[in-house]
């Protein structure tokens, strides 16, 4: 049976290094202990990409699949999506949308709570996932081709330093269409 993962190291994985450090160092819970953290924050990050690997090796050596070589296609798209937000029951702060074609990357993204004029919860969520699956279309039309889904869906803090939207490399949007 796998170990249960720590609520704490993954908030904390969210945030950037050094705001992790003054909240988990010696001023802070002083739970930080130096590289070990790095690498537990780098693995709750990733954890997706790294339990899909590990079920597509497992599913190869009991023979369930085929073997797909991972050789790289100029022209196959990684489409990411980032939700900003403190905890996975709270509403995001931003939603964005990576997609990387080649060299080039593609980035559009909204903060919700300004786009959507909505108080209820359930019409909240139904229009941000209206808005993911239009970044998937227009991502589709930029590939060239359809894109079924996100590869990886990321979770990060809420903080202004590390939103792309606050930051001003995402113009923002006025209002919803």
């Amino acid at each position: 049976m796998p170990k249960k993962q720590s609520e704490k190291c993954r908030l904390c994985s969210k945030l950037s290094a050094d705001e992790a450090i003054a909240r988990h160092g010696p001023a802070g819970t002083n739970c930080w202990v130096g590289e070990p953290c790095h690498k537990r924050r780098s693995y709750y990050r990733n954890r997706a990409l790294y339990n899909g690997d590990k079920r597509e090796k497992y599913a190869q050596k009991v023979g369930k699949t085929v073997v797909n070589l991972n050789l790289p296609i100029h022209g196959s798209p990684k489409v990411e999506l980032f939700l900003y937000r403190k905890t996975k029951a709270s509403q995001p702060h931003a939603i964005v949308g990576q997609m990387t074609l080649g060299k080039k990357v593609f980035q559009d993204g909204v903060h919700p709570d300004k786009l959507f004029n909505v108080n209820d919860a359930d019409e909240f969520k139904a229009q941000c996932h209206t808005f993911t699956q239009d970044l998937l279309e227009a991502f589709s039309v930029q590939a060239g081709k359809t894109i079924a889904g996100y590869n990886v869906i990321h979770e990060r803090s809420p903080s202004p330093d590390l939103c792309p939207i606050c930051r001003g490399d995402i113009p923002e949007k006025d209002n919803a269409s």
